[in-house]
């Protein structure tokens, strides 16, 4: 008798720890799933980050969530003609000063949110007007040299301006974080506007 009745305690227990890991199972899937699926936690943490990694000027991981910028680079290499040094120096610049401040999000759909940022960067207006102005006494100073070596002083001189801008442009934009699936992963990237990106930037391509 007392065998049966251990025996279906113990039947009764197994049973409990059952339905208890059932239901946390249940509980932790659950949390998983609204962690994963909610829009604007999702876009906010892909800005964060996205735009984290412009301030550090890590350009490979902030392409992961900002497309455009991994092409931005090459770009400027190929139409400013400058090798590959001066494009990577041309772009730690255009971010030496950059920040932004996140001020809302809003849900679009299950796969889409839009998130309001405010961008603060140089103000390239100036910088590119002043680096105009000094382009005919490089050349005179460098009138002996290659055509290279003459490019390559614009260039330097430009990314030094940059650098050492002073004044500061705020921008606010809103952009469009849709949910991109990858195989069994997913990943939530921003789709810049041409004047998104340009903001980005102070305005350069506006500049010139």
């Amino acid at each position: 008798m007392k065998k049966i009745s251990f025996q279906l305690n113990r039947t009764r227990l197994i049973i409990i720890l059952l339905i208890v890991l059932v239901l946390f199972t249940g509980i932790l899937a659950a949390l998983v799933f609204r962690e994963t699926t909610d829009p604007e936690e999702m876009a906010r943490a892909s800005v964060t980050a996205g735009f984290d990694a412009l301030k550090a000027k890590d350009f490979t991981a902030a392409g992961a969530y900002i497309q455009d910028i991994t092409k931005a680079s090459a770009s400027i290499q190929e139409n400013a003609s400058i090798n590959q040094e001066q494009a990577d120096a041309l772009m730690n610049a255009l971010f030496a000063h950059f920040d932004y401040e996140i001020l809302e999000t809003e849900r679009v759909d299950s796969a889409t949110a839009k998130v309001k940022i405010k961008i603060t960067n140089a103000d390239m207006a100036p910088v590119v007007e002043a680096w105009r102005e000094g382009l005919v006494s490089i050349a005179t100073k460098k009138a002996k040299e290659k055509d290279e070596v003459i490019k390559a002083a614009m260039v330097d001189d430009l990314i030094n301006r940059i650098e050492k801008a002073e004044a500061l442009s705020d921008t606010t934009i809103k952009v469009k974080v849709v949910r991109v699936l990858n195989d069994d992963d997913e990943n939530w990237v921003l789709k810049l506007t041409p004047e998104q990106f340009s903001s980005l930037l102070g305005g350069l391509d506006k500049a010139f």
